[in-house]
């Protein structure tokens, strides 16, 4: 085990060490699930992520059409 980050978000004790994984990542621009680069469009993920979160809504609402002005068929 590594030694703990020492930052403003250790101090809270009801968040979940999940989230302040994703929190610092977001802070320092990375996606929120893997180390690569956030796209500056995107508001959390890399380009893979985006793609695979559209995906995986498109899925859960059961959608027929696609919505191609999305960010992620823009890029």
């Amino acid at each position: 085990m590594g030694a703990p980050i020492w930052d403003d978000l250790l101090l809270k004790q009801n968040m979940s060490r999940q989230r302040r994984y994703q929190i610092r990542h977001h802070r320092n621009g990375l996606c929120i699930i893997c180390t690569a680069e956030r796209i500056p469009e995107s508001a959390h993920y890399c380009a893979i992520h985006m793609i695979q979160s559209r995906e995986l809504t498109r899925g859960r609402t059961k959608a027929k059409r696609r919505h191609t002005n999305a960010r992620s068929y823009r890029l």
